[in-house]
């Protein structure tokens, strides 16, 4: 919890939060609060369930998209033209992902409007680890980022680098949860069943 506080006083402290490959702490669990409309300084709220205190962080770079809270403290975040980005909130460190062609396809002829169809677009999305390495300062590119996306709830994944999404085929769809353990990925569609997704 210090180590988390100390990379939220200033960027100075935060350049150095950056250089240690540690996620926020399992028993302190962040909240980040929906962004109110009227916000002009770009500040999201963020609740700490541990301490039940609120943290106010300066974060342009979330202003005006959706966020999902993924794994090891990162969000991946969609914005209203669908690009979706992974962010860190303390180190600053964010990748640009792919946009996926099932959502451009839609937007391009008009089926749903980007503001309604942005919300419906992602349920969840879990990383394989931490992609950041700070010892090399890139992008892990063994970093597997896999989401659930869409109302009929499908399986995507990619990888720093990659220049698409890649679907998984799976006769069973509209899977509901999924979770990593022990380096394999793990969902669960609508009738309960479990799929172990190994890479």
């Amino acid at each position: 919890m210090m180590i988390v506080n100390f990379g939220a006083v200033c960027k100075a402290w935060q350049r150095v939060y950056s250089m240690i490959k540690l996620p926020l702490s399992p028993r302190c669990p962040w909240l980040l609060l929906a962004e109110e409309k009227e916000q002009k300084n770009h500040t999201r709220v963020f609740f700490n369930v541990f301490d039940s205190k609120v943290y106010n962080f300066k974060l342009p770079e979330l202003a005006g998209r959706i966020c999902s809270g993924t794994s090891f403290g990162w969000f991946l975040s969609v914005g209203i033209d669908f690009q979706m980005n992974l962010f860190h909130p303390l180190s600053k460190h964010q990748l640009s992902l792919p946009p996926h062609p099932y959502v451009w396809e839609r937007y391009c002829n008009f089926e749903l409007i980007p503001l309604d169809y942005r919300d419906v677009f992602l349920y969840k999305c879990v990383l394989s680890s931490y992609p950041w390495n700070s010892v090399t300062h890139e992008y892990d590119r063994d970093c597997i980022i896999m989401i659930i996306y869409t109302n009929f709830k499908t399986l995507a994944f990619t990888r720093p680098g990659y220049k698409a999404w890649i679907d998984i085929k799976c006769d069973s769809q509209c899977f509901y949860d999924m979770a990593l353990y022990k380096e394999k990925f793990y969902a669960v569609n609508n009738h309960g069943n479990v799929f172990c997704l190994s890479h």
